[in-house]
């Protein structure tokens, strides 16, 4: 498997609150991964206080992919009960199976080594103040973009001459 290919943290475009209720997760792979499950759930469904009880999550298969120029990125939307999440990846290729965590990539038998503590990705919590919410009157709205740069900046090859008239002398 292309390891440096793979890339995923939890925080901006990669793992985020979509609204009160949906959490988006994305990874990026390269084409030698051919199927992704991610296995999530609450991160104290096993219990709070570190007893001998071993957390798993649910397993659902990530089917929603873009296919990039070097890269595939692959995305699907989970719904945390309690606005919490722990979650980590199982990554397919055509020849083997990688698990991966938040400290890096596993096989089947390292992973269900007794006592191996698992570094899941978490996100603590979809905090409300960290969901983006745009105002309704953006989408009737007519965006102009402005490069002052691009007019009367003192290189008259580079000028724009008819948004520039002061530059336009006569004979």
């Amino acid at each position: 498997m292309e390891f440096a290919s793979v890339y995923h943290k939890t925080s901006e475009q990669m793992s985020y609150a979509l609204d009160e209720n949906q959490l988006v997760v994305n990874i990026k792979t390269g084409y030698d991964v051919k199927k992704i499950f991610i296995h999530y759930g609450d991160p104290f469904d096993a219990g709070i206080l570190g007893g001998n009880e071993k957390w798993t999550g649910k397993r659902e298969e990530i089917v929603y992919k873009k296919r990039l120029s070097h890269q595939i990125w692959w995305t699907t939307t989970l719904l945390p009960v309690y606005k919490r999440c722990k979650y980590y990846f199982e990554l397919h290729t055509e020849k083997e199976v990688w698990y991966y965590f938040e400290d890096g990539f596993l096989t089947e038998d390292q992973l269900k080594m007794d006592g191996r503590m698992l570094q899941c990705f978490v996100v603590p919590w979809m905090n409300p103040a960290d969901i983006n919410r745009t105002p309704s009157w953006v989408n009737d709205t007519i965006w102009y973009q402005i490069f002052p740069d691009r007019f009367c900046n003192g290189t008259p090859e580079k000028t724009e001459k008819t948004f520039c008239r002061g530059e336009i002398r006569a004979g």
